[in-house]
């Protein structure tokens, strides 16, 4: 089932994140948010938190490329940064060209949230991640761990095609855009990081 969502509250010195819109409200005030685009009902999300904005630029001009991480963990998001960037820009030129479909959403952003009960998740606009995958230098990672978060990365993007865009009519068939997302985030990765 999918529908389009307005939300309203009031909030103090917390980053909200609405459908697409992700704003940092600085003292109370109460906030009407833009309707969202049409979407399944477990997309919608928010997330309130001392959070730290990275912004990277834009794809294809039009979409801005952000990332969040908790105060605090600057270094390790600072560690990760440009690999994430990268990867990420990389990723969304890949599934635009290979599926002829352009990225659906009018932002993409991750935020790493260190409390989050699950490896990630597909929110339009931000994708939730746990914070465990900011990787540190100082405790050092290896090879793999590398490789996984990056694939992680890349089949939570793969679900802006795979079950954003297009969403199962039914949950038990919630298998098809997960084992899709996960075929996609195999090619893409083998495209993008082949020399790896």
């Amino acid at each position: 089932m999918r529908g389009s969502f307005e939300f309203s509250s009031r909030f103090l010195d917390a980053l909200v994140k609405v459908a697409e819109r992700v704003e940092l409200i600085t003292e109370l005030e109460y906030r009407e948010f833009e309707m969202s685009p049409k979407m399944s009902f477990n997309l919608m999300a928010f997330a309130l938190g001392p959070y730290k904005k990275y912004d990277c630029g834009f794809f294809r001009e039009t979409i801005p490329v952000e990332f969040y991480c908790q105060t605090g963990s600057e270094r390790l998001m600072e560690a990760n940064l440009s690999r994430l960037e990268r990867l990420t820009k990389a990723g969304l030129q890949f599934y635009e060209e290979y599926l002829k479909t352009p990225y659906p959403f009018s932002k993409y952003g991750n935020l790493f949230a260190p409390h989050f009960s699950f490896n990630a998740m597909e929110n339009p606009g931000l994708v939730l991640i746990n914070q465990k995958n900011l990787l540190s230098p100082e405790t050092g990672y290896d090879y793999w761990s590398v490789i996984n978060r990056d694939r992680m990365i890349l089949h939570e993007m793969a679900h802006m095609w795979m079950g954003n865009l297009f969403t199962m009519s039914e949950w038990h068939d919630l298998w098809l855009k997960e084992a899709t997302a996960e075929y996609f985030c195999h090619k893409s990765f083998s495209a993008i990081l082949d020399d790896e």
